[in-house]
């Protein structure tokens, strides 16, 4: 995950999906950043215990453009770039990836895989075909448009924030 912090993303790892509430509630505390947050209807992200957190807010469903925090359930992470997959789907909404300032993607490290065409393959053998659509993410939105002068959230989220959950064996 060491390209995600070259794209200008964080990680934190934890060793089980039980910590992911902690690792939210001290990531949004380091940045200052409000505990209200909207998040996937994803079962995975469901079955996590986030009433072990009461400071954290959470309403599940698609992102609006108020939000300033969104939590989102990554498929696969591709460690040759960072790169991170979300097929959509009514348990992945996509404007979760793009409508929030802050993104927050939970990914087990057991689904990293080495190269897009592992995510692909993974993608086809999993789902069965294609879904409507895919979002690859590497790192937060960014532009040097304007006087090759970097600008961080041009086109959506101006921070992303990988948790990683340490499941490979």
């Amino acid at each position: 995950m060491r390209n995600v912090e070259k794209e200008f993303g964080t990680v934190t790892r934890v060793a089980a999906a039980a910590e992911v509430p902690g690792a939210v509630a001290d990531y949004l505390a380091a940045q200052n950043l409000p505990s209200e947050l909207v998040m996937a209807p994803h079962p995975e992200l469901q079955a996590i215990p986030w009433q072990e957190r009461p400071m954290l807010s959470i309403r599940q469903g698609r992102a609006e453009a108020t939000d300033a925090v969104a939590v989102q359930h990554a498929f696969a992470g591709i460690a040759e770039t960072g790169t991170l997959m979300f097929p959509s789907a009514p348990e992945r909404p996509t404007t979760l990836n793009v409508l929030a300032d802050t993104a927050i993607a939970v990914l087990r490290a057991s689904r990293l895989v080495g190269a897009y065409e592992d995510a692909w393959d993974l993608l086809r053998t999993e789902l069965g075909g294609m879904p409507r659509n895919v979002m690859l993410v590497t790192g937060p939105s960014r532009s040097a448009d304007i006087e090759q002068t970097l600008e961080l959230g041009a086109h959506g989220p101006r921070r992303l924030h990988v948790v990683l959950i340490d499941d490979a064996a």
